[in-house]
């Protein structure tokens, strides 16, 4: 069961991918969020490392320093469904805006279907 947070507040959902680049995603979320708070989620598969191969722990640490820097929350998870995971999480966080990377894919389907499945959550793509 998902438990939507009672404190009112709405908050940006930044979804952040296995690239170092994240932290232009970030940047967006934060001027997207308006002053609202930010959280910064990250969804690996399951038994997988986090970023680029590279070790958990420096992983941790460099995306836990960028985040920091916009005053905002990280979540990491691993979840062999990623789409289903951001769901519940924007839902729990009382999210009112997605901020998710370009695909490069026409139509952006990742997206397409994170708008279906939130239809009350802008979800903007950073290209």
């Amino acid at each position: 069961m998902v438990q939507i947070l009672q404190d009112g507040a709405l908050r940006t959902l930044v979804c952040v991918t296995a690239q170092k680049t994240c932290e232009r995603l970030i940047r967006a979320g934060s001027e997207a969020a308006r002053g609202a708070e930010m959280c910064v989620v990250h969804v690996a598969p399951m038994g997988s490392q986090l970023l680029d191969g590279t070790d958990d722990a420096q992983t941790l640490a460099f995306l836990y320093k960028i985040v920091r820097s916009y005053d905002a929350e990280l979540t990491v998870e691993h979840n062999d469904r990623p789409l289903a995971a951001i769901v519940t999480h924007a839902r729990r966080i009382n999210a009112q805006c997605v901020v998710v990377g370009s695909s490069g894919t026409p139509g952006e389907p990742f997206a397409s279907k994170l708008r279906e499945l939130l239809p009350e959550v802008d979800v903007i793509v950073v290209r």
